[in-house]
């Protein structure tokens, strides 16, 4: 038996690398690594101890901050998120697109802001084992699971530090079409996916 489906999808939604905000790390890392770089060259004899150790850390850390606002700054022009009828693809997570079918559950994280505003501080996509094999998971999604499960974010964890969206307009994105895979999955007799919040 044929269905017909008479359901408009939702609009597409790509997220970017902000210049704006690749710039503004680049500067503060490029000003943070300033101090320890004249501590470590300058002939100083420390009275408790030598911090030239840990200045060195600083100084990595700082030009880690450093390479990764230049390699958005190349790359500013092409997507990093998409969310689409099909599912969400974030090639940070996966090489390939995650569809709406594989995903079980999709949560926010969420805190209070000093006014007392609920600020939404990472999108969670849960995932099946199984299906999860077939998604190419990234290197760094793979290392950073267990992390994010002790975090209290047990999946697939979007993050939009540096894009030029917020979350309020992702999680608008992936609700609307939810909703708009829901209206289908009803006229097939398929299950809903759930959206909840922790």
């Amino acid at each position: 038996m044929n269905v017909a489906l008479n359901v408009a999808s939702p609009p597409t939604l790509e997220a970017r690398y902000s210049p704006q905000k690749a710039f503004r790390l680049l500067r503060g890392s490029a000003a943070g690594m300033v101090p320890p770089a004249v501590l470590i060259l300058l002939p100083i004899r420390w009275s408790r101890g030598n911090p030239t150790f840990l200045l060195y850390f600083l100084l990595l850390l700082l030009g880690g901050c450093a390479v990764v606002a230049i390699r958005r700054l190349v790359t500013v022009g092409r997507p990093v998120l998409t969310i689409t009828a099909e599912g969400i693809f974030d090639k940070r997570i996966a090489s390939r697109i995650i569809p709406w079918r594989m995903v079980r559950g999709i949560s926010t994280g969420e805190q209070k802001s000093k006014t007392g505003k609920t600020i939404i501080t990472c999108v969670v996509l849960t995932v099946g084992e199984a299906d999860e094999g077939q998604l190419a998971l990234t290197r760094w999604t793979r290392l950073t699971r267990g992390l994010n499960h002790r975090l209290g974010a047990d999946g697939l964890v979007i993050r939009l530090e540096g894009l030029d969206v917020d979350y309020d307009q992702v999680f608008t994105a992936i609700t609307t079409h939810v909703e708009a895979a829901r209206k289908i999955w009803s006229s097939v007799g398929a299950c809903a996916l759930g959206i909840t919040k922790f």
